[in-house]
């Protein structure tokens, strides 16, 4: 594998975020943070939820980890097909 490829963890369970800072410890500078996955991992709980994005974004902040989030999804019919203008 080319030194330029990056391996990317991502983190989508309480159990993820629960041993991030041992994942980081391996070597990582880059997580992506799945916050659908975790949402329904964490059963749905919007208070819980935000507590662990928190707990995410606090802990890449503190141990210099890029963080990638999802904001957003777009979709394309590129592939044939009528497409919209």
């Amino acid at each position: 594998i080319p030194k330029k490829v990056k391996f990317v963890p991502k983190i989508e369970t309480m159990i993820g975020v629960n041993n991030l800072e041992n994942i980081i410890n391996s070597g990582i500078k880059i997580i992506m943070l799945d916050g659908e996955d975790l949402f329904v991992d964490l059963k749905n709980d919007n208070k819980l939820y935000y507590k662990y994005v928190k707990k995410v974004r606090d802990i890449c902040k503190k141990m210099n980890v890029t963080l990638l989030e999802l904001e957003g999804v777009v979709f394309s019919n590129t592939k044939g097909g009528k497409t919209w203008n």
